[in-house]
């Protein structure tokens, strides 16, 4: 995620980065940040991928334009969003001083996809919604648990 990536540039020493271009990185995260909340808040999901004005892709179907997702897949996560964009949402949310947004991610959309079921033999696995039966989706486990750790300090 570029807003993730300017976020940290934001937090570069002077020696690396110059003040002017700090600031520009920090207003930009700051957008991207907003804009990633109030969608989230607006719609209680992150998609994959949105369009270039920041909408939805257009549902598959009979006509549909070539870039387009299927919503009804169950495994779809392009549409409804996955442990790993959760996570990658509530670092930047952390990075940008925003605890309780973070939170909220985390809880609503890491936590809940927690494989909590000793006897599971995915058990400990974060992403069981998107991945498959014999699949733990090694991405969502990484970017989840360096959210985790983030957010535990």
């Amino acid at each position: 995620w570029t807003t993730l990536h300017l976020t940290a540039a934001s937090l570069l020493d002077n020696s690396l980065l110059n003040s002017d271009r700090r600031d520009n990185a920090r207003a930009a995260a700051r957008r991207g940040c907003e804009f990633f909340k109030a969608f989230y808040s607006a719609k209680g999901r992150v998609p994959e991928y949105l369009t270039s004005v920041g909408v939805d892709v257009p549902d598959c179907g009979p006509g549909a334009h070539v870039h387009c997702l299927d919503r009804f897949n169950k495994f779809e996560n392009l549409f409804n969003g996955e442990a790993r964009i959760y996570a990658l949402l509530g670092r930047l949310a952390l990075m940008m001083r925003e605890p309780y947004f973070a939170s909220r991610v985390i809880e609503e959309r890491i936590l809940t996809d927690w494989i909590s079921n000793s006897q599971d033999p995915r058990y400990g696995a974060i992403g069981s919604s998107t991945s498959g039966r014999g699949d733990v989706e090694a991405w969502n486990v990484l970017e989840s648990v360096l959210t985790l750790c983030l957010e535990a300090g």
